[in-house]
């Protein structure tokens, strides 16, 4: 194999059996923990996240166990699906593979863990070494399922089982350690032996890194100048990294395997075609050393997504990042329902991430399964999701402020465009010898034009001199385009308002107008409404004349146009006759005056009522109307 084809950093995954030959800085680990695996039923191996329990097992410890002879080595770490059927499956499919045995998975599938176990010895004598790796994914995923206490129950008996010639090695998280508390009723002994791995001293390290290295004839640069060498540099930077800002531990000095591991590889990548075979100073330098690499790792992957495919990674570290950090795994259609993505989407951007070795895929029976590819990404992929989330919270804010802003713009432009068409004002020129007559415009009287609508549209007939003096104006807004007429006649002289509205059809205007001045008991405005409500002829004209007539004053009857005659014009009888009832006696002499007029002998009874009024002048009217009307019926009333 050519250099360029051997990997000698295989970054973030964790090394297999046929990775061995890169696998260095372990020999002390291995050696003991072979001895405890040897020498117990039950072995627990316990490390931070990310230290390299995986790789241990896989690359070291199963190496030497099989080349022991005489052994039959399970590696098992699926614990999403149901861990007793999946961890028999596991085995029986080991089985069926070195011994070639048929059906062998259906047969162990009735039995219970124990005895499956037991059953696989007849086809060998080899002691069964069983590597339950990852094991902290069982209390994530089982813990609250019907099958949790069962396989507890199982595996402990077969833990303790004599009979079979098995040791199990239980490899977990130290922060998930209390968790197997839920065996020690079965195994009250479970925390007897374990084995507790610790990151890299820097001996190791040197050997972790270096090693792989010369198999590729490649090296890195020896000291320059002031510069000490590359390889010593790098190991400085990372053990730093491990306890910046904490006191009192700078002589521990321990390298974090994920981190070397991530580091190198960046390099290597960079340096794999270089002639001159030496990994360089200015490189690493350029690269922002171990802190700028590791740093920019997964950012420099995320960034090469599109918007939408950081959307929707997003969404799914949401799930694939679990409480404490950890990793947990889910199928593809349970993570497309649970961000309410199309499927082939979002598994486009899934196998984009596990491209990048961000994220791992497995298949378990018939679905793609989807997990971190390492805990070293969960703060940094955290840190990441929690950033781009406030940054789509701000561009939506942002979006919203800006559609609020236009829709605001377009409300206003709106509002004045209408305003603008369906406005009027008037205007009056504030010299007396330009114009006197009263100019109606198309717009606003003031404010902003955004489209230039504002413009003249007639002269209407009103002269300057019309106006009441407090009414005159430059300019004034007609507040109703449809009522500028009335608007304009409003501002008349109040005597000319009547028949300036009556002239112009504005009947419901003269009504209101009359009865405000009805109102007031001002006789100024009394005095010529009658004739004006006769030469209008509302609806309401009688009744309105009938209020007038109540209200014009006896002694300036002379004075005024007689309500009653005018009524006695329009020919409404019944109104009159109202009258004749009134307590006030001059308005009813005059209705008994107005009836007299009429020609209408209809009206002699109630004319001959009056005769025995207790007024003269009542009285006298009433005789004098009767003797128009010259109805012979009244003759003996009026004799009397």
């Amino acid at each position: 194999m050519s250099h360029q084809d051997f990997q000698p950093y295989i970054g973030l995954k964790p090394f297999t059996e046929q990775e061995k030959d890169r696998f260095f800085g372990r020999d002390r680990e291995i050696s003991i923990l072979l001895d405890k695996i040897r020498a117990n039923r039950l072995t627990l191996l316990l490390a931070a996240s990310g230290v390299g329990k995986s790789s241990l097992l896989q690359a070291g410890i199963m190496p030497v166990l099989r080349a022991d002879g005489n052994t039959e080595l399970i590696y098992h770490r699926d614990w999403a699906t149901e861990p007793g059927a999946a961890l028999k499956e596991n085995i029986s499919q080991h089985y069926a593979e070195q011994h070639g045995l048929s059906d062998f998975s259906s047969k162990c599938a009735r039995l219970s863990l124990p005895d499956a176990l037991l059953t696989c010895t007849l086809f060998s004598s080899g002691q069964q070494i069983i590597f339950l790796d990852q094991f902290e994914e069982f209390f994530n995923y089982q813990r609250f399922q019907a099958e949790f206490l069962t396989f507890v129950r199982e595996l402990s008996t077969a833990v303790l089982d004599r009979r079979l010639p098995a040791a199990f090695v239980f490899s977990m998280r130290e922060d998930f350690a209390l968790e197997l508390n839920a065996f020690k009723p079965f195994l009250p002994e479970i925390f007897d032996n374990y084995f507790r791995l610790e990151k890299l001293p820097l001996a190791q390290a040197r050997q972790a890194i270096a090693e792989p290295l010369q198999k590729t004839g490649y090296c890195f640069a020896p000291p320059q100048g002031e510069r000490k060498a590359l390889l010593d540099q790098v190991l400085d930077d990372l053990a730093k990294r491990e306890f910046k800002g904490q006191l009192g531990v700078q002589e521990l000095m321990l390298v974090e395997p994920p981190h070397l591991q991530i580091v190198c590889h960046e390099l290597w990548q960079h340096h794999r075609d270089d002639q001159s075979k030496q990994i360089s100073h200015a490189a690493y330098e350029r690269a922002g050393r171990a802190a700028g690499i590791l740093e920019h790792y997964f950012l420099s992957k995320i960034k090469l997504f599109s918007k939408r495919e950081q959307v929707l990674a997003s969404a799914a570290f949401d799930h694939l990042i679990g409480q404490r950090s950890t990793k947990v795994a889910y199928s593809l259609e349970r993570l497309a329902e649970l961000i309410r993505s199309d499927a082939q989407e979002l598994q486009a951007v899934l196998d984009k991430l596990q491209n990048c070795a961000v994220l791992r895929r497995q298949k378990r029976g018939e679905e793609f399964w989807y997990e971190l590819y390492h805990d070293i990404f969960s703060e940094s992929i955290d840190k990441w999701n929690r950033e781009f989330k406030a940054r789509q919270r701000l561009k939506r804010l942002a979006c919203v402020a800006v559609a609020v802003l236009i829709a605001g713009g377009l409300l206003f432009a709106g509002n004045n465009w209408r305003a603008n068409y369906s406005g009027r004002y008037l205007q009056l020129s504030p010299k007396v010898d330009v114009s006197d007559r009263i100019e109606v415009f198309q717009g606003t009287e003031s404010g902003w034009d955004l489209f230039k609508l504002r413009r003249f549209r007639y002269e209407s007939p009103f002269l300057r001199q019309e106006l009441e003096a407090d009414k005159r104006f430059n300019r004034s807004l007609v507040e109703d385009r449809k009522n500028a007429q009335a608007n304009l006649i409003g501002k008349l002289p109040i005597l000319e308002r009547l028949p300036g509205y009556a002239e112009n059809g504005l009947y419901s205007k003269v009504d209101d107008l009359a009865q405000v001045l009805l109102k007031t008991n001002e006789q100024n405005w009394l005095k010529p409404l009658p004739a004006q409500l006769a030469s209008v002829r509302t609806a309401k004209s009688v009744e309105l004349l009938l209020q007038t007539a109540k209200k014009q004053k006896k002694e300036e009857y002379s004075k005024y146009t007689d309500a009653a005659a005018v009524i006695a014009q329009l020919g409404d009888k019944a109104a009159l006759l109202q009258l004749l009832a009134d307590s006030d006696a001059s308005v009813r002499q005059s209705a008994a005056y107005a009836l007299g007029n009429l020609d209408d002998s209809s009206a002699v009874p109630e004319l001959v009522k009056l005769l025995a009024d207790s007024e003269t002048f009542v009285r006298l009217f009433a005789a004098q109307a009767l003797g128009k009307l010259g109805d012979s019926s009244a003759a003996p009333e009026l004799v009397k």
